[in-house]
């Protein structure tokens, strides 16, 4: 066992909720979930899930001219242009065991209670309701 895994102190357990939107997780989030599995002082107690917003219907799919015609023309689709093309060469460039990659967590998460819930505000303000 880690030695930052371990405390000799003779309290209860820390209580610990984490707020998800699913099961998959980037890899260091899995690992830090596990390291708090594994340790003597600290339990998930519960998974609050985002709720998924309702399916808003998509338009039809453009032709290749289209889509890019579209995302050149639409503000904040053009704002992140550059940075999507980054993504995706970064993407391919990126090795094996990456932290970013994505894992199912589910079976790390099952047993554990879980709520789902719709936040009340945008970005990065997160209210329930009561």
């Amino acid at each position: 066992m880690g030695h930052f895994r371990f405390s000799p102190a003779d309290k209860p357990p820390l209580r610990i909720g984490i707020l998800l939107d699913g099961t998959k997780l980037s890899a260091f989030f899995a690992r830090i979930i596990g390291d708090i599995q594994k340790s003597n002082f600290a339990r998930i107690e519960l998974l609050v899930f985002r709720k998924k917003p309702s399916a808003i219907p998509q338009p039809k799919p453009k032709s290749r001219l289209g889509a890019v015609q579209h995302r050149l023309l639409t503000p904040n689709l053009r704002k992140r242009a550059l940075y999507d093309a980054y993504l995706r060469f970064d993407q391919r460039a990126k090795p094996a065991n990456h932290p970013l990659d994505p894992v199912d967590c589910s079976s790390m998460l099952a047993g554990i209670d879980s709520i789902e819930l719709e936040p009340i505000g945008k970005k990065f303000v997160h209210k329930f309701p009561p």
